[in-house]
């Protein structure tokens, strides 16, 4: 069964359309809310089929539902107080996602409250589905993630000028991000979130995370941005205390850039602040069709000297401690309706660096998209 599914997938991106005729679909599904301008609701579903092989020593293959996301949408008095609840509803890892409500005092001023995204880089902000199959390497070391807290953000329209900062609890509500830490030391992951057997919330350690960016149009357009998160009291082998990244996105009318260099601080048992690690993240993406998008990617992180001997004394499993992991992917995104329904693939290089040698994997994913 899963072969013949893999199969399926494989079939259908050779059936894209290669050229635009009078009846085109549209560029998306366009939302559809019930109600008034004075109390209204949208439902919304995402759902992602994915095939991943992958070969190493051994070809491994991997047919799942990866997920099943129902959400809904509120908004009352004509957008000036919003609410949204996103759940993850695959059976196996059933959780929720986004439970929060924000108000609008100001145009440039909009207060949230809830669990929700920090504001820990304007890549982490995009939708799953804007993604070339998923998240990239560095999210899964740096994050941004979920937390629940109080969060201001906006933009000043004529300045370009934008802005997002909170105070969050500093516990990751999900295991899906900034999780790698916690990997190396061999510590558990935790995921308050599950719907099955959630794992306790902690006591709170204020996190404060911020982020600032500016907006601008010229030969083309620009943001260029800055983000901040500093743990008022970190776990040790888990949490970061200090995490930075500047961040730059370029677009033309057919090619987008982005690129974020992250740099993260662990507190020692002394409290003193290491630098334990930093990270590149580059993507290139070229509109070629209407229905056809490429996306190239590279990612690495690089363990500094304090994280690997550090995680190597706490490992008296024998655990190879890496210094260094990276990705390199090409993704080609077939838009049937564009984001709505979509078929992605990507080929990958993966490379794990330690001590004994480099470790090199190809990784294969192909993903069948449904969004409204």
């Amino acid at each position: 069964m899963s072969s013949r599914l893999f199969i399926a997938l494989a079939v259908c991106s050779l059936s894209l359309p290669l050229h635009v005729d009078a009846q085109a679909p549209p560029e998306r599904a366009e939302p559809v809310w019930i109600g008034d301008s004075d109390a209204r609701v949208r439902l919304g579903l995402a759902i992602q089929l994915q095939a991943q092989a992958t070969a190493s020593e051994d070809m491994t293959l991997d047919v799942r539902v990866r997920r099943v996301r129902p959400s809904v949408r509120a908004s009352l008095f004509d957008g000036a107080v919003t609410a949204a609840l996103q759940l993850e509803a695959v059976p196996a890892s059933a959780e929720l996602i986004d439970a929060w409500i924000e108000a609008v005092p100001l145009p440039w001023l909009r207060l949230r409250a809830g669990q929700m995204k920090t504001p820990f880089t304007l890549y982490f902000q995009r939708s799953l589905t804007e993604l070339p199959v998923d998240w990239a390497l560095t999210s899964h070391w740096f994050g941004g993630e979920r937390q629940l807290g109080l969060m201001a953000h906006g933009r000043e329209e004529s300045s370009g000028f934008g802005y997002a900062a909170g105070v969050f609890g500093g516990q990751n509500q999900r295991a899906s991000f900034a999780r790698e830490i916690a990997r190396l030391y061999g510590a558990p992951l935790e995921s308050p979130s599950r719907l099955v057997d959630p794992a306790p919330l902690e006591p709170m350690h204020p996190e404060l995370s911020a982020r600032i960016a500016q907006q601008g149009d010229g030969l083309f357009a620009h943001e260029v941005a800055l983000s901040v998160a500093w743990d008022s009291g970190p776990r040790l082998q888990r949490d970061y205390a200090l995490r930075v990244a500047p961040e730059l996105r370029l677009a033309g009318s057919r090619w987008t850039a982005h690129a974020i260099l992250f740099a993260g601080w662990l507190e020692t048992p002394s409290r003193a602040l290491e630098l334990s690690n930093v990270g590149v993240f580059v993507e290139l993406g070229w509109r070629a069709h209407r229905h056809l998008e490429v996306v190239a990617r590279y990612a690495r992180v690089h363990l500094l000297p304090y994280l690997v001997e550090d995680a190597r004394q706490q490992r008296p499993d024998g655990v190879d401690v890496p210094h260094a992991q990276h990705e390199l992917a090409i993704a080609f995104n077939g838009l049937i309706v564009g984001r709505s329904l979509a078929f992605q693939t990507d080929l990958a290089w993966l490379r794990r660096e330690s001590a004994r040698g480099a470790e090199d994997d190809l990784r294969l994913r192909v993903q069948l998209q449904v969004a409204f």
